[in-house]
């Protein structure tokens, strides 16, 4: 189980830095190192539910890698929830459950 979850942690993270690369590569080729930042996010629903990303601005596509980053413990423990009803271990189902639970609140509900 060990391996499994470290090499989901792996993924997420190679990514990641494949996406910053490839990012920053493209701004190298603009011409322009320096991005602008002029929206806000206070937190990652506004980033997400912002018309800014529907229109391909570059500067919201700068947070994918880092929502990516912030995504990948959340599927650690997903992976460890389906581990677990595998094992049929009811008891840390229901512990790792709340864990997920805690970690979605705090991801959308706090500022």
């Amino acid at each position: 189980m060990n391996i499994r979850l470290s090499n989901v942690l792996k993924i997420f993270t190679y990514l990641s830095i494949a996406i910053s690369i490839v990012l920053i590569f493209i701004m190298v080729l603009k011409g322009s190192v320096y991005t602008h930042f002029p929206y806000k996010y206070n937190s990652i629903e506004s980033f997400l539910y912002s018309n800014y990303i529907l229109h391909f601005n570059f500067t919201s596509i700068l947070f994918v890698p880092i929502i990516i980053i912030i995504l990948a413990p959340l599927a650690r423990v997903m992976l460890s929830i389906l581990e677990y009803i595998y094992e049929k271990n009811i008891k840390f189902v229901f512990i790792t459950l709340i864990v997920f639970s805690l970690l979605i609140i705090s991801l959308f509900l706090i500022s």
